[in-house]
Formats: C-alpha cells, sequence, structure tokens
C-alpha cells in the first residue's frame, strides 16, 4: 500500500565469486516505471556481458522510511526470443520485442472451423474438428488461422552453430503445427494481404509439434527468420526453442508464453432472440421496451448461443480476461473503450451467426483492431428450411423484417456505449438502422450491402430534381436497361419508379412508403459499402 513508483527502482549487480563467498557490484539502477514494469523491457538494450553473472534486487521506495529491499536475484542474458505479433498490424517490430522479452502471453484461438479453398466453409467454431490433421494448410481462408513467430536467434546461433548443434520446437502439449515460410518480420503479414504469398501458402505442408518436439531444418535457421505456427486445441503451455548438442545434452532454451482457446473465448455475445422469448413467455421481472410487440403465430424462439458478457460467461475466463484487457484503444471524443458491434442478416440461423460472427471478428484482428468486439444474434430466419436445389431458405421475408424491427428495438436498449462502431450485413441494417432511429448512440456506422431501401434514408427532395438524385446515388445502385433504355439518355424519370407510387394514392395506401423511415441515420457518421457480387 505504501508502494511509490516515482522512488523505486531495480538494481543491477554484477556477481563474482571469491573463495565460495558470493560478492555484489552494484553497477546501475534502472527506475520503475509503473507497478508490474518488467525487467526484461526495462533492461533492453543494456550491454551485458555474456560472460559474466548478473543480479537484481528491487528497491520500492528508495532511500524512504519505508524502503524496501528484496533479496539479490540472479538473472539469465537470453541470446534469443520466440516474439509473435502482440498488436496483430501485421509486422514484428520493437514492441513486440519488449513485450515477448516481458513474458507476456500472445492470446489466440484455435483452428477448429471449416474453412477451405478462398471461400468455401461455414467458418462455425468446431465444424472442422479434423482439420487439424490435415499434412498442409487447407488453402488461403484457412490462413487466417495461423500466426507468425519471428526466430530472434542470431546471438544464439552465433554461441551454439547449427553445424554443431540441434535446434528444436517443444510444446508440452503438443498443440501446435509449424509451416515454414519465406517471410521477415517486416513482412510477417503478408500471407494475409499478398495474393502471391498467401497462393504460396495456401497448401503448404504443416508438421505437428509432437512429444519429441519439432527440429528446425537449415532452411529455416537459416531463413528470414519467420515460422507460422497453428493452434489446433486448447493450451496454455508455451513454446519453446531448445538447443541441444549431439548426445541430447541441452545447452540453452528460449520459450514464449502462449494461450490457445476457442475463437468464441475471445469476443462477446449478445443473443436478441433469448430476450424476445423471455418477452414472449412473459418472464418474470422482464419489461420489454416501447414499441416491442410480438409478431402473432411467429414466437422467436429460445435458440442460438447465451450471452457471453462479463468474464464468467465464458468456458476459459482467463483467456477472455487476458485477451480482453490488451483490448485497450480509446475512442478519443468519449474516452470510452472503442467497441466494434456486429449484426448479421437474414436467413441467418443462430449456428451461421457463430461463424459469421466468428469469422469477422479474425480479419478485424487481423486488420490491427484492438477493440472489443460484439457479435449480436437475432431473429432473422423465421420459415427457414433446407430446400435440395437452392440449399438454407427462408421464404417468409416480410415477417423478418418485423422481426428485425422488434430487433432494433432492443438492440438500442442493450447498447448504451456511445464510443461504438456499429456495422451490419444485408437486413440487419433493418436492425441497426431501427436501433439508431430510436436513439441509440453511436460513433460510426458501418452498411454493408444493407436490404433497406434507399428512400428510407434520402430525403423526397433529393428526388424532386433528376439532378440531384443522381449526385446523390451511386450508378451500381440503378439497372441501366431502364434508366437508359435502349442506350439512350431518355431517364426513366424517379417519379414513375415503384418507391413513389404511393403518391398516387389518396386513402390509406398513401403511407405505404419507406420514406423518411430513418431520417436519424442520415448524418455523417453512416458508411455505406456494396460489394461487387451482391447482385
Amino acid at each position: 500500500t505504501d508502494y511509490q513508483a516515482a522512488n523505486s527502482l531495480i538494481l543491477l549487480y554484477k556477481v563474482t565469486d571469491q573463495n565460495g563467498q558470493k560478492n555484489y557490484e552494484q553497477i546501475d539502477y534502472i527506475p520503475v516505471e509503473k507497478q508490474g514494469s518488467g525487467f526484461g523491457v526495462i533492461a533492453r538494450g543494456y550491454k551485458f556481458d555474456d560472460t559474466q553473472s548478473y543480479a537484481v534486487r528491487v528497491a520500492l521506495n528508495y532511500g524512504s522510511y519505508v524502503q524496501i529491499m528484496s533479496d539479490p536475484v540472479p538473472i539469465t542474458i537470453a541470446k534469443g526470443a520466440l516474439i509473435p505479433d502482440y498488436n496483430h498490424n501485421r509486422k514484428i517490430e520493437d514492441d513486440d520485442f519488449n513485450r515477448a522479452m516481458n513474458s507476456d502471453p500472445y492470446y489466440f484461438w484455435v483452428n477448429d472451423d471449416d474453412g477451405k479453398d478462398d471461400t468455401e466453409g461455414s467458418g462455425i467454431p468446431g465444424s472442422g474438428s479434423l482439420n487439424w490433421n490435415r499434412t498442409n494448410v487447407n488453402g488461403t481462408r484457412d490462413l487466417v488461422d495461423f500466426f507468425p513467430v519471428c526466430l530472434d536467434i542470431a546471438k544464439m546461433k552465433s554461441a551454439y552453430p547449427p553445424s554443431v548443434f540441434i535446434y528444436k520446437l517443444h510444446n508440452e502439449t503438443s498443440s501446435l503445427s509449424v509451416v515454414e515460410t519465406p517471410l521477415s518480420p517486416d513482412t510477417s503479414g503478408s500471407y494475409l494481404t499478398d495474393v502471391p504469398t498467401a497462393l504460396f501458402l495456401a497448401k503448404a505442408p504443416k508438421i505437428m509439434i509432437s512429444e519429441d518436439g519439432y527440429t528446425l531444418p537449415d532452411r529455416v535457421l537459416n531463413g528470414k527468420g519467420v515460422i507460422l505456427l497453428e493452434g489446433w486445441k486448447e493450451s496454455t503451455k508455451p513454446l519453446k526453442l531448445v538447443v541441444y548438442d549431439v548426445v541430447g545434452k541441452k545447452m540453452d532454451e528460449i520459450q514464449m508464453n502462449l494461450s490457445i482457446a476457442g475463437i468464441e473465448q475471445m469476443f462477446r455475445h449478445k443473443n436478441l432472440m433469448k430476450e424476445m422469448y423471455k418477452i414472449e413467455l412473459q418472464f418474470p421481472g422482464i419489461i420489454p421496451p416501447a414499441g416491442v410487440l410480438p409478431v402473432a403465430g411467429h414466437r422467436v424462439p429460445d435458440e442460438g448461443m447465451p450471452d457471453r458478457l462479463v468474464a464468467s460467461d465464458f468456458n476459459k475466463p482467463d483467456h477472455f480476461s487476458g485477451f480482453d484487457a490488451e483490448s485497450d484503444n480509446y475512442d478519443k471524443e468519449t474516452n470510452k473503450k472503442n467497441d466494434f458491434i456486429h449484426v448479421h442478416g437474414y436467413n441467418v440461423n443462430g449456428q451461421a451467426a457463430r461463424g459469421e460472427q466468428s469469422e469477422v471478428f479474425k480479419r478485424l484482428y487481423w486488420s490491427g483492431s484492438r477493440a472489443r468486439f460484439w457479435g449480436i444474434s437475432w431473429y432473422g430466419y423465421d420459415s427457414q428450411a433446407y430446400v435440395p436445389t437452392a440449399g438454407t431458405r427462408s421464404p417468409n421475408y416480410h415477417v423478418n423484417v418485423r422481426h428485425a424491427f422488434n430487433a432494433g428495438k432492443l438492440l438500442k436498449n442493450f447498447v448504451n456505449i456511445g464510443g461504438a462502431t456499429i456495422s451490419a450485413h444485408s437486413l440487419g441494417n433493418m436492425v441497426v438502422s431501427t436501433a439508431i432511429q430510436n436513439g441509440m448512440q453511436y460513433s460510426k456506422y458501418l452498411m454493408a450491402d444493407p436490404a433497406v431501401a434507399e428512400e428510407a434514408y434520402i430525403d423526397r427532395s433529393i428526388y424532386e430534381s433528376d439532378i440531384a438524385w443522381e449526385k446523390a446515388t451511386r450508378s451500381l445502385m440503378y439497372n441501366s436497361d431502364w434508366r437508359y433504355p435502349n442506350g439512350l439518355d431518355t431517364k426513366y424519370k424517379p417519379f414513375l419508379w415503384q418507391s413513389e407510387w404511393y403518391k398516387l394514392f389518396s386513402d390509406v395506401r398513401n403511407n405505404l412508403t419507406w420514406r423518411n423511415v430513418f431520417t436519424n441515420v442520415r448524418n455523417n457518421k453512416s458508411y455505406v459499402f456494396f460489394a461487387p457480387t451482391d447482385e
């Protein structure tokens, strides 16, 4: 309780042995900048003599009346390091080296989905449990489930020449597989962004680290220093690089602390289906938000994964808490932690939602995002059935729109963090737009292929001038065959469009329009993205 970082030090000693008695000569001191500062980070760059012995003592509140001095502790001078991409920015650099020196654990996920080739697979965790047993990478899509590690071992190789000594990777639980690469620390993430590199590694052989370890071949030891690793089962045991002599005696060792767990142990999840289910069955104490009206004859099922909102909701709370502590980006305007919320679209059931949320999380992770990720599930698959010739389909589209309105009001009630970026795909944009229209606070809204009528967002005045509409609407959003029939610039006028038919009626049908339904979304915080393949 009396700890004061400002005057607390790590004292560095050179240790000599005189007639069996250890002599400690203080040669330097290093200020402790904060609680938990690791010596590996603080001492980096210090000129050590490999032939000498060293020790450290911790002096808390140095020079004050509550001074606490530890016993001297011998230290080992590491001749190398195993360095992962801690901040997942696709480069292994100084910050990553510092964290490796501080023995920080690296958090990653198990590769247990069915991703293969370039785009195939559902991404559902557990759907490809035998994927680890393959002898090669399962296509470019599978590469997102591998992480790079830099073998920073130049000094180790100088002390123990690979021509004389044997270098082996070990993992006590045999939970890892290795892929050799041509990557360097600066390009360690190019297998995720560069097409030729991805294609080169898409079917690359992988070797499991067995109980006996994996002997690094000369081509790896003499290469650019980066390998890819795959975690194929959960583990908290470190990756070790051990040097042996020719008779198997251990000469030196370095290690990297690891925590490998299921992908869903790394992000939060809110299931709005279970919320609506409780409302419809009138669970005690459940008060529905204003405007949430159950759809008669279309009860929402109690399906999908349970909520994962706090550490105790996770199967691996230590893994979640450790990784979550690294999500430290803050929104400068709100001074709140950045949150990224993703809402899936139409015809996505509870299992498919798991796959979509996992895949979105993985890609955000490798983009360098350190925001807290939240996956949102809702009932957008009412009437879903499997059709042999067409796959899984939900033909009753319009009832799912009504479910989206309810889900949006529940989402607004759930989201109370103003710094959140919210993304949605397809009909998920009906959910998010409803939430915003009802007052949900947010920072940015990313609309991917939104399945919502354009006039819900665009003011009628824009349509009254054909030129103004043309400037406000992207050409991909209309069909050139009727916009410019026969290739002539005759401009099929907007007043003839289906969106304007409601104005032809003087009865209640005059209200059958999407016009201005989502006026609150019309701002400079919304961004629309269209996939070229979305028709």
